[in-house]
């Protein structure tokens, strides 16, 4: 290939990822302005980082399980003055979350070969599951680093080139240091390695099992909040709704989120509405096809381990959204597949074309209202709690959320006063 041919190939990924990092980033433009600290981020993490030796605040499992970027993020944050402590970690949550729309935007597999396939790749992986709590806080990364996960496992479809494996290698190491739900895609690389034994799934399954031994000692000595997500005294209420939970959350929230009745009340609502019926119709078609048909069969199954697993590990997905993002990708991808199948039944590749632009569609129209719920300009401004906490006009500042009868304070020792 000439120079002259290379430009242009190289143009389109350089544009998607810088879009992908500014979408990221101008998602909620506020809190560059003012960064926050986001529930258990700062009354936990942070909270230990401050008053724990710097090796125990970097290796402590919270909330029954470990989690690397909080963990690295809130130490750092203990190193910069008081007031200046959420700039840290809400950069570091922001760079976190931008990396699995930009390993799509500069990959090079065969999930994105064309224009088209790189397009909406990236798209799906920024768009889909983006649930208002995932973002720009470090205690969710691990929800991203699963969907990067995810990612690298589609972007080494084929052998990577020695540099992109070592980078892969290192990015899957962050991924299962950082929360559960990277490890749940084992099985995946499990599976491809038992059919080629290529040396990057090699090296994958390696760095996954290494993962699960590590958060399966993190389970085991620092057990989590299990009496949180307890069924309580109705078992087969709970269960009924865990499963009525997991039908909507595999063949609903990917394409139309969590639209409901109100969706109507709003501008465009009764449009969306409409599209979102005919996506989530189209996309239950396109899952079936998948699954008696494959290829990417391992997609569908994947994705529908991972939401299991969610609601098993907490019951009646007391965790909420931000638990269905990795599944819903994953199925949004697989239809993509699908779609881009020439070899299938031009109806076939209707339906999957069909459900594929109606989730782009809608995942875009509540990309920016999904965040309605999770931030508010009247909650409190970390500085100036810091300021009115140190003169004694508060006895604990307040952290983000506040919601309704939901008071999130953080406790902070003497000595940082």
């Amino acid at each position: 290939m000439t120079r002259a041919g290379a430009v242009p190939l190289l143009v389109l990924p350089l544009l998607l990822a810088a879009g992908s990092v500014l979408a990221t980033v101008w998602r909620l433009p506020e809190i560059l302005a003012e960064p926050r600290f986001w529930a258990e981020e700062a009354r936990v993490y942070f909270a230990h980082a401050l008053s724990a030796p710097a090796l125990d605040a970097l290796l402590a499992p919270h909330q029954g399980y470990y989690s690397l970027v909080p963990n690295l993020a809130t130490w750092l944050a203990t190193l910069v003055p008081l007031e200046r402590a959420p700039e840290i970690t809400t950069a570091i949550a922001l760079t976190v979350q931008a990396l699995p729309a930009l390993v799509a935007a500069l990959g090079s597999g065969p999930w994105v070969d064309t224009p088209l396939k790189r397009t909406t790749a990236v798209l799906t992986v920024l768009l889909v599951g983006a649930a208002g709590e995932l973002h720009a806080t470090t205690i969710c990364s691990q929800f991203h680093l699963a969907v990067l996960a995810a990612v690298i496992y589609l972007d080494t479809e084929t052998p990577p080139l020695p540099l992109r494996q070592t980078t892969y290698g290192l990015l899957l190491i962050l991924c299962g240091l950082t929360g559960v739900q990277a490890i749940m895609l084992l099985p995946l690389f499990a599976w491809r390695w038992w059919l080629w034994g290529r040396r990057f799934d090699t090296f994958a399954l390696a760095i996954l099992t290494a993962s699960l031994a590590v958060q399966s000692t993190a389970v085991m000595i620092a057990p989590g909040e299990i009496d949180r997500f307890g069924l309580g005294d109705d078992v087969a209420g709970s269960l009924a709704n865990a499963a009525e939970g997991l039908v909507k959350g595999l063949l609903i929230y990917p394409v139309a989120g969590d639209l409901g009745p109100k969706t109507l009340e709003q501008p465009l609502g009764p449009v969306v509405f409409a599209i979102s019926a005919l996506g989530v119709i189209s996309a239950v078609v396109a899952q079936l096809v998948l699954l008696r048909y494959g290829p990417w069969r391992p997609l569908i199954l994947a994705a529908w381990c991972v939401a299991i697993l969610s609601f098993a590990a907490f019951r009646r997905m007391a965790g909420g959204e931000r638990y269905l993002e990795l599944s819903s990708v994953l199925i949004v991808i697989a239809i993509a597949r699908l779609a881009f199948d020439a070899g299938r039944h031009r109806a076939v590749r209707g339906i999957a074309v069909t459900a594929l632009a109606c989730a782009l569609l809608v995942n875009a129209w509540l990309y920016l209202p999904r965040l309605s719920g999770v931030y508010d300009p009247s909650w409190p401004v970390w500085s100036k709690e810091i300021a009115r906490w140190r003169a004694g006009d508060l006895p604990e500042p307040r952290i983000h959320p506040q919601w309704g009868g939901v008071a999130w304070t953080v406790t902070l020792p003497e000595a940082v006063k």
